[in-house]
């Protein structure tokens, strides 16, 4: 691991996972939001914010590599079949990337994952989360960006075969809603590690990560096609705003 307090800020490397075997949602990731797929929405973050060596799309999917080639983003191969099924997880796809370049003698320092369904990710987004990676890596190897819950997960009901609510927590159930901690979940936009902790415990989940909160409107998370249907509502919101 390189030395996290010299002055020189360490390399990094972007890797954009863009399978095309999405179910809930085909194609999704080459899906336009406005002028552009989703991924190229993602992409132009990673590029604004100044802060990776190189910025790579991983997919198995031809067609997938095309139109981020045609958007021009970096398709330098493709990954075998078996990364984009389950239960290949994005910390798979990650370390292939870093193993294949460390081959042609590229070293990064630090591994970004960015999913390309969370298109309303902002450069100020990734600049903010590596800086704070940067300032507290040094004790915690990983960082999530991360968003608040709509309601505390603590007063969820679980549902039975019977669609029957129990609580999660009883004694939890009737406290007001400052009466709990902060919760987040992280919303896919960065992951951001520490590239030989990630190659020792092949794992982005291996520790406690930093948590980058941000703005829950540019956490939208495209999995399904209601998400869809949101962020193209919102993407025009923004659209009618700007004119």
């Amino acid at each position: 691991m390189i030395d996290k307090h010299a002055d020189k800020q360490p390399s990094a490397l972007c890797v954009i996972p863009a399978k095309g075997k999405s179910t809930r949602l085909p194609r999704k990731n080459i899906l336009p939001l406005g002028n552009k797929p989703l991924l190229a929405w993602v992409g132009e973050a990673a590029r604004d914010s100044g802060v990776f060596q190189r910025i790579i799309i991983s997919t198995e999917d031809e067609e997938i590599a095309s139109v981020a080639r045609a958007h021009g983003f970096d398709v330098p191969f493709m990954r075998p079949e078996k990364l984009s099924v389950d239960p290949a997880g994005v910390q798979d796809v990650a370390l292939h990337a870093l193993e294949l370049l460390e081959r042609a003698g590229e070293h990064y320092a630090i591994v970004a994952v960015m999913m390309p369904t969370c298109p309303f990710v902002a450069s100020r987004d990734v600049q903010g989360a590596w800086k704070m990676f940067l300032q507290q890596g040094h004790e915690h190897p990983v960082l999530f960006t991360a968003s608040e819950y709509d309601h505390p997960p603590q007063r969820a009901l679980l549902l039975d075969d019977k669609n029957l609510g129990h609580p999660l927590s009883v004694e939890n159930i009737h406290k007001r809603t400052q009466e709990f901690p902060r919760a987040v979940y992280p919303n896919g936009a960065v992951v951001l590690a520490w590239s030989e902790w990630l190659k020792d415990t092949r794992n982005f989940h291996a520790a406690a990560p930093l948590c980058h909160v941000m703005p829950r409107l540019r956490s939208i998370d495209i999995d399904t096609p209601e998400d869809y249907e949101i962020a193209r509502i919102i993407h025009a919101g923004m659209q009618h705003t700007k004119s």
